[in-house]
């Protein structure tokens, strides 16, 4: 199927559209670190966004799985294999949507700015 250049545009643009709704900037921050630090710096820095008017996202994987309980009442999701690798269930965090990569991917094509700490 042959995608003409005006179609990319119109798609581009119906995208741009989706991802700015009610002029707030969407914001995924991907955690992968198990460094309480740099925990505590994530919360910090989401909240001075918020201020400002940021959608705020959260995707926690790899180690960063283990901080999960940090994020109760936040936009959350974590990896749901790592959860499994680290023995958490959905019981122990009833607050946080257990995701996939693939969930993870649509999380990124809706945000405007993604920031990973690794």
């Amino acid at each position: 199927m042959l995608i003409t250049k005006e179609k990319q545009t119109e798609k581009q643009e119906e995208t741009n559209k989706n991802k700015t709704k009610n002029n707030k900037k969407n914001i995924l921050f991907i955690i992968h670190t198990d460094k309480e630090d740099e925990i505590n710096f994530v919360k910090e820095l989401s909240a001075k966004l918020k201020e400002k008017g940021a959608q705020i996202h959260f995707f926690l994987m790899s180690r960063g799985v283990k901080f999960a309980h940090k994020f109760q009442g936040e936009n959350t999701a974590l990896c749901s294999r790592n959860a499994s690798e680290f023995s958490l269930s959905q019981n122990d965090l009833p607050f946080i949507n257990f995701a996939s990569q693939y969930e993870l991917s649509y999380m990124i094509e809706n945000s405007d700015t993604i920031i990973a700490f690794c």
